[in-house]
């Protein structure tokens, strides 16, 4: 089976993820989770904030996210207000402090690679336009609107989707479900270069922005593609003279 894929990468120098299970320290993903890649899609193409959770449901758009550069993290403190009347805005009587977690890359870079597939061919359409012309309805950014970034078209490619019982070398987050037991294939690993990551992440929302799902998901820190023995098919693309395994959200 062909599926149509759109390939772009997301850069900044900066992002924050929230873990969505930190309280009073916020703390990130080094990765973004879906349902962040989810609005900086509906950001493009300017769809209203919290409208669009049942369009960009798991049935309807499809998502995978590549780490392109490693990353380091760094904790800072952030002054929050509070605010209980518009006086405050400019004039704040009570602040607290929060440690609030960010995310640098190499050489100043923060860069993911974004592969979107949804069922709507035409809003396919539009965002490729969209990309290609840098033309974005709403200004994008990498987690809290302090951190904007900028997008660069690489492709749109026919994936094809496959199933093996063998190891597979698979270059985005893997949803940790979908992988055998005792199917990450350690001795494949170098362990000096590969910082094995596991980390439970939200997938999709309610309409009332009420987390419905959540999984858990494994990549490699460094960026290095995992092998991997999977329950679930897999999309082969070729693109750039190169062929690449990806595995949806």
């Amino acid at each position: 089976m062909k599926k149509d894929i759109l390939i772009f990468d997301v850069e900044g120098y900066a992002a924050h993820f929230r873990k969505f299970y930190t309280n009073s320290s916020s703390l990130s993903y080094s990765v973004p989770p879906r349902t962040v890649i989810s609005g900086i899609i509906a950001a493009i193409m300017g769809i209203e904030r919290d409208t669009y959770y049942d369009d960009f449901s798991k049935a309807n758009l499809e998502i995978a996210v590549r780490k392109n550069k490693k990353t380091r993290k760094i904790m800072q403190t952030v002054n929050y207000m509070k605010i209980t009347s518009n006086k405050h805005f400019q004039i704040p009587e009570e602040h607290t402090q929060i440690p609030f977690e960010i995310i640098l890359g190499e050489k100043g870079c923060v860069s993911y690679r974004f592969y979107v597939s949804h069922h709507d061919k035409t809003f396919l359409d539009q965002l490729e336009k969209r990309i290609k012309e840098k033309r974005y309805y709403y200004s994008p950014y990498l987690g809290t609107a302090s951190f904007s970034c900028s997008f660069k078209y690489i492709d749109r490619v026919k994936g094809d989707e496959k199933q093996t019982d063998s190891e597979i070398y698979i270059a985005t987050v893997v949803p940790f479900n979908s992988i055998i037991e005792r199917g990450i294939k350690l001795s494949k690993i170098n362990t000096t270069q590969v910082l094995l990551m596991k980390e439970k992440m939200p997938s999709e929302f309610t309409g009332d922005r009420e987390i419905k799902s959540v999984e858990s998901y494994v990549y490699d820190e460094n960026t290095n593609p995992l092998p991997v023995i999977l329950k679930e098919n897999y999309i082969n693309l070729n693109y750039n003279g190169e062929s690449e395994n990806i595995v949806f959200m």
